[in-house]
């Protein structure tokens, strides 16, 4: 458990980063970047354009699965129900993760992960929702149009990220590609709401340059509740495996306390 938990965790802020791009065989068309950044935008529901400032909640962590010997989950869990966990997202888009009162020594790199992995999601959920969408695009990036998507590419100094996008201002896929060990691939998914595109969640790959060490992949959802007539998580669910190991686990939030 030692090695798994830690692996799979702390690479859950790769899920705002990525996915595949299928070749389009259509020619492809430039476009109005500014026109259509400016209609993507306005597509997706997003908390701060309806006031919110920032907000503080209770958490409840629950491991649903792992690995580890009979007996251990159970105890793991009562030793979260037993701390008292909160976050914080500031007006700045900072994530504070942290708990009150002191784990047992056995489970400390556990809470310790928990917390790391929640603290990325939430990065990750920020980057769907409090951000406005495509938010990393620049200058420096491409948009072309091939078949019935939007073609987007933003190069790095040593990395690339591509993106699809439907016509129907949906995202559909995000790439992150480089020079180094990892390709990370994510497809996000979107409710409708009356306010917008809602990000529900997203499935996420990692391919090795070499496809010789196993990778986690993940999954992560999204529920909602309304809190001051904002939309804002009632509990994130995240699942992830490496081989025939598999982990899952729930974060559900209460007692809101919100700045808008």
């Amino acid at each position: 458990m030692k090695n798994i938990v830690p692996k799979i965790l702390c690479l859950s802020v790769a899920l705002s980063l990525a996915s595949l791009i299928p070749t389009p065989r259509a020619k492809a068309q430039s476009v109005d970047k500014q026109e259509l950044l400016g209609r993507i935008r306005v597509a997706y529901y997003n908390p701060r354009n309806h006031g919110l400032k920032s907000f503080r909640a209770i958490v409840h962590p629950q491991i649903v699965s792992m690995p580890a010997p009979p007996g251990m989950l159970d105890s793991v869990n009562a030793a979260f129900n037993r701390i008292r966990f909160s976050v914080v997202v500031d007006s700045n888009n900072n994530v504070n993760v942290a708990h009150a009162g002191d784990p047992p020594a056995a489970y400390q790199q556990l809470f310790a992960n928990s917390e790391k992995g929640l603290s990325d999601l939430l990065h990750s959920w920020i980057g769907f929702v409090l951000m406005p969408a495509l938010a990393g695009i620049d200058s420096s990036s491409t948009i072309n149009t091939k078949g019935l998507s939007y073609i987007i590419i933003t190069p790095r100094l040593t990395d690339t990220t591509t993106i699809v996008v439907s016509k129907d201002l949906v995202i559909h896929k995000i790439t992150h590609s480089g020079t180094g060990f990892l390709t990370s691939e994510v497809t996000p998914h979107f409710t409708m709401t009356k306010e917008g595109l809602l990000f529900s969640g997203s499935d996420a790959s990692f391919i090795t340059s070499t496809n010789t060490q196993e990778v986690p992949g993940a999954q992560t959802s999204f529920e909602y509740e309304q809190v001051h007539d904002l939309q804002l998580p009632k509990a994130i669910h995240f699942k992830s495996s490496v081989g025939d190991k598999h982990i899952e686990m729930m974060w559900t939030f209460s007692d809101y306390d919100v700045n808008s």
